[in-house]
């Protein structure tokens, strides 16, 4: 019997999502649950993922490669941004109810795959196990608050 594809592909992504930081811990029932609703994406070197402005639709988890997260989208030459490698979540903002835009640009330093997760989804797979929900947004909360301190570092050593 030849390999299944499909079964791969889906071991790849769960396997991906065990091993996400802001999934650890979370059970192996609501990591099947995001893994079905997962997707997985190739961007190649030099391709914008997303830009300020866009609507914030999906979270991503790097798979492989690497790319270049920017707070902001003012072109400063101090908004150096983040490296984000594989294992990273990026895309945050598709989990905020009332945040329906970007607010950062990220570009592929390299060609990545990444796991596209659409965020209404998430949510609602993360509300059928209310542990996980809670382990996950007091992830985010401490992600982005990271963000947001590293991202100031680097434009307060700019000035």
């Amino acid at each position: 019997m030849p390999p299944d594809p499909e079964a791969a592909a889906a071991r790849v992504i769960v396997s991906v999502l065990r091993q996400a930081e802001l999934l650890h811990g979370v059970s192996e029932r609501t990591i099947g649950s995001i893994g079905a609703i997962a997707r997985l994406r190739e961007i190649d070197e030099g391709d914008t993922l997303y830009s300020v402005g866009d609507p914030a639709r999906s979270a991503f988890v790097v798979v492989s490669g690497r790319l270049r997260f920017t707070l902001g989208g003012d072109g400063r030459p101090a908004a150096r941004g983040s490296i984000i490698r594989a294992g990273d979540v990026l895309g945050w903002a598709a989990l905020l109810v009332d945040q329906p835009r970007r607010i950062a640009t990220v570009a592929a330093l390299e060609a990545s795959r990444l796991l596209e997760i659409e965020g209404r989804k998430l949510l609602e797979a993360l509300e059928q196990d209310p542990r996980a929900g809670f382990l996950v947004m007091q992830r985010l909360a401490r992600m982005i608050t990271q963000s947001f301190l590293e991202q100031s570092a680097l434009l307060g050593s700019a000035t």
